[in-house]
């Protein structure tokens, strides 16, 4: 299970690098239903907008837009997996 988070992890950061912005966060979000805890999504994505943020993505002049958006979608993620019925304990 641990090489499959690691992969996970390779594969986003993949993603970042050489896919355009809004594909990590796709990929993000399945791996956020995956795995339990996945905060190096959020890492991931605040490492994208130190790297890119400054001219390519510049939301209504909020800085670190993406980051602000993966904690939105880390924690909606996080609430649906309490309440989806795949998901019970």
């Amino acid at each position: 299970m641990l090489y499959v988070r690691i992969f996970s992890d390779l594969f986003l950061i993949f993603s970042v690098f050489f896919l355009p912005f809004w594909i990590p966060l796709i990929i993000g979000i399945f791996f956020l239903f995956r795995f339990k805890y996945f905060y190096e999504y959020v890492f991931i994505m605040f490492c994208f907008d130190l790297i890119y943020g400054g001219g390519v993505i510049n939301m209504l002049g909020v800085p670190f837009a993406i980051t602000i958006m993966a904690l939105i979608i880390y924690f909606v993620v996080d609430g649906l997996r309490e309440r989806l019925i795949l998901y019970a304990e």
